[in-house]
């Protein structure tokens, strides 16, 4: 049994032939079911106005799964696994517009301070802290107070 689903051109470099899969069947939204893509697309069908290319998924055996063709399937490819890394949520990460730097708001002594960090790999959810950060650090979010006078272009000269 199989697979086809269609991948975002944003997504598809990271993915070859070989490399573990998981589904989950609507039909059955309890059941994993582990696979392997089989194959890549080399040409690009186009959906909701961008490029996705098709990748073949082969099913191992899915004892007490009865699937049936035109199920609907969503589908996690593992395209890298780090081992031991430090993790922070998406959210916390916050990029400088002026220096170009990310930071992220930590808790010490029961208030938020600011600290520069450096990323590694991430996802969705999480980014690896390469530094910054230590394990066991609270990180916060902070909404930061913005003058109007920040977004406006230089101040005018009496009528120029």
């Amino acid at each position: 049994l199989y697979v086809d689903l269609l991948v975002d051109e944003i997504d598809i470099g990271l993915i070859i032939e070989g490399q573990p899969a998981r589904l989950i069947l609507d039909a059955y939204p309890t059941v994993t079911i582990d696979g392997t893509v089989a194959s890549i697309g080399m040409l690009p069908e186009t959906s909701t106005g961008s490029m996705a290319y098709p990748v073949r998924i082969i099913l191992e055996q899915a004892d007490g799964v009865d699937i049936r063709e035109g199920m609907t399937a969503s589908a996690t490819i593992t395209t890298d696994v780090v081992d031991d890394v430090l993790r922070i949520p998406n959210w916390a990460i916050r990029s400088d517009t002026t220096t170009g730097q990310l930071y992220t708001y930590r808790m010490v002594a029961g208030q938020a301070e600011r600290t520069v960090i450096e990323i590694g790999a991430g996802n969705e959810t999480w980014t690896e802290a390469l530094s910054g950060v230590e394990v066991g650090t609270i990180v916060a979010s902070v909404v930061e107070a913005r003058s109007l006078l920040d977004f406006q272009g230089p101040p005018s000269r009496g009528g120029e």
